[in-house]
């Protein structure tokens, strides 16, 4: 479920879990963080959507280049970006 989603379905407006302060919520999200991220590394939805953005970016900047030049740098850039 997205977080819109979730957000905005019934259950989110019971009143317990707008009884947090922000400095919980903060120490829960340091404390999920780290799964959080590998979750999103390991999804293929992670995987085909970074390498259609990738894609669509080198074109922009390099127009139509060698193919396997641009496999090459597809897949560096992918190594390289992190998520925050």
């Amino acid at each position: 479920m997205s977080l819109v989603a979730h957000y905005s379905s019934p259950l989110s407006t019971n009143s317990q879990t707008r009884m947090l302060s922000e400095t919980t919520v903060s120490k829960l999200a340091d404390a999920l963080k780290s799964d959080i991220v590998q979750e999103i590394y390991d999804s293929e939805k992670y995987y085909d959507f970074m390498t259609e953005l990738i894609g669509e970016a080198l074109e922009k900047k390099l127009g139509n280049c060698d193919p396997d030049l641009f496999f090459d740098l597809g897949l560096c850039l992918m190594d390289r970006i992190e998520l925050k």
